[in-house]
């Protein structure tokens, strides 16, 4: 009788799973943003925004009118960081980089997308233009970065 209880709540167990299960309930997620890093250096080496060239309460990056980055400091150094930069403002893609009253640059991103969990797009950096000049892409903290070098300062 045992033998027989348990067999027949087994097949209840078996019938009551939902065919749903491996389906995400996009409710609970919550989406990081894309970080993409750029890094202030003089000929030297000298980290800009660590040694006070550049008032980080000063330095704004715009897109469309949207501020989309801050400063941010690392352990080790400080970094501009732009962030949901999948996310073009009125079809814009010049960032408008503040980084004082005086001194105003322009980057252009470009990048490729595919599709995400949850509606979601994911963004990978192709090529990143600043002041005209192609930069090199590198890796920092699994996001892309690039390091813009600040001469006669």
């Amino acid at each position: 009788m045992k033998n027989c209880l348990l067999t027949f709540l087994f097949a209840i167990s078996l019938i009551s799973c939902n065919s749903n299960d491996d389906e995400i309930d996009c409710s609970l997620i919550d989406i990081a943003p894309q970080l993409f890093y750029m890094e202030y250096i003089d000929e030297d080496g000298n980290n800009l925004l660590d040694n006070g060239t550049y008032d980080r309460e000063e330095i704004e990056v715009t897109l469309g009118g949207v501020v989309m980055g801050e400063v941010y400091t690392h352990p080790e150094k400080s970094f501009l960081v732009i962030y949901e930069y999948g996310q073009l403002q009125n079809n814009e893609n010049d960032y408008i980089i503040n980084l004082s009253s005086t001194e105003t640059d322009i980057m252009q991103l470009e990048y490729s997308q595919k599709s995400g969990i949850c509606g979601t797009f994911i963004y990978t950096v192709e090529k990143a233009i600043y002041n005209g000049e192609e930069m090199e892409l590198e890796t920092y903290l699994g996001n892309e970065k690039i390091t813009v070098l600040k001469t006669n300062l």
